[in-house]
């Protein structure tokens, strides 16, 4: 398994992916509605809203079987891994990859009920709880922030004052 950059021609592989992801895994948190309304993914404005960080995990086969996305605050918008894949490693690694490459202060998400335990295991806490509104289904989401230790951000420091 490898990890590459995001690039425009990926965008209807990665649909795929989030959309049975969606289908196959959350779908045991949350309604049969819920689901078909989270998995209703509108191409264009997904497409719009990828930032500058964004990377897929392929396998030996080059099939994407993880994505992440993140902007430049550090919020990560999107992070799935195949459902095949799932308990493999690979949101870890997507994970590490971004906060490897790209050194942010803090980093932020709103997580599914499927996806809190992941975070909340990659050193995130919950903010706040939220109920938001996709699609006209409700929802029950969490706002997860996860700050650096005080050890990074002090090597972080000093690593960009030698620059």
């Amino acid at each position: 398994m490898k990890i590459i950059p995001y690039k425009t021609f990926l965008l209807e592989e990665v649909l795929k992916l989030i959309k049975e992801t969606i289908i196959k895994i959350n779908k045991k948190d949350y309604t049969d509605e819920q689901v078909c309304s989270w998995s209703a993914i509108d191409s264009e404005k997904f497409k719009a809203n990828i930032h500058e960080f964004a990377f897929v995990a392929v396998n030996e086969a080059n099939e994407i079987i993880g994505f992440i996305n993140m902007d430049h605050s550090g919020y990560i918008d999107h992070l799935f891994t195949h459902s095949n894949y799932q308990g493999q490693g690979i949101a870890s690694l997507l994970v590490d990859t971004v906060e490897e490459r790209c050194q942010i202060h803090s980093y932020t998400t709103y997580a599914s009920i499927t996806a809190k335990p992941f975070f909340m295991s990659k050193g995130f806490t919950v903010v706040e709880e939220n109920i938001v509104i996709l699609n006209k289904e409700k929802f029950l989401n969490y706002y997860l922030k996860k700050q650096p230790s005080k050890l990074a951000r002090l090597f972080f420091i000093r690593s960009t004052n030698h620059s």
